[in-house]
């Protein structure tokens, strides 16, 4: 066996599963966490992100997009065809890993209605505060740059009936 390769104590990568939701006129539907601020840490600059996260030990990043979707929406969704698989480089507070972004369906208006952001624990704040619908020409503008980009990618790859499979 080689020396570099750890079958018994692999050197850890996180997983994570993310969920690409929009509605009927295709507007794409993220959620704004409380912990997530610009450097100046303004309520207003907060950027959205897709619902979803990291998989617990033993879950597959299937199973944790559609456990996210439901902790963070309400909303019980089972996560169809795999878009995309992104590499996220190791960060000061975050091993490094690949997120899993499924492709979780259109929202019907009723749908919508019944989301339902999670309710904080006693003297603590909520871990997210908001979602909206957003059209994919105004991501730049409400997320960061690298999930915008990758929104924009998969909703086009998505419209186009083309899934990518392999890291961008």
């Amino acid at each position: 066996m080689p020396q570099d390769t750890a079958y018994i104590a692999p050197t850890g990568r996180r997983a994570g599963g993310l969920a690409l939701i929009t509605d009927e006129a295709g507007r794409v539907l993220p959620v704004r966490p409380t912990y997530n601020t610009t450097e100046d840490g303004t309520r207003e600059d907060r950027l959205d992100q897709l619902p979803g996260g990291g998989a617990q030990p033993g879950e597959t990043d299937w199973d944790a997009s559609r456990r996210e979707v439901w902790e963070e929406t309400g909303l019980s969704i089972i996560p169809s065809e795999l878009l995309v698989k992104d590499y996220m480089p190791a960060a000061p507070t975050a091993a490094e890993g690949y997120n899993f972004v499924y492709d979780c369906g259109k929202l019907t208006a009723r749908q919508i209605t019944e989301i339902r952001l999670p309710e904080a624990a006693p003297g603590e704040q909520p871990e997210l505060d908001a979602f909206i619908l957003i059209a994919r020409d105004d991501l730049a503008h409400r997320t960061e740059p690298a999930m915008a980009a990758r929104i924009a990618r998969r909703t086009a790859n998505l419209y186009a009936g083309t899934p990518i499979h392999s890291a961008a």
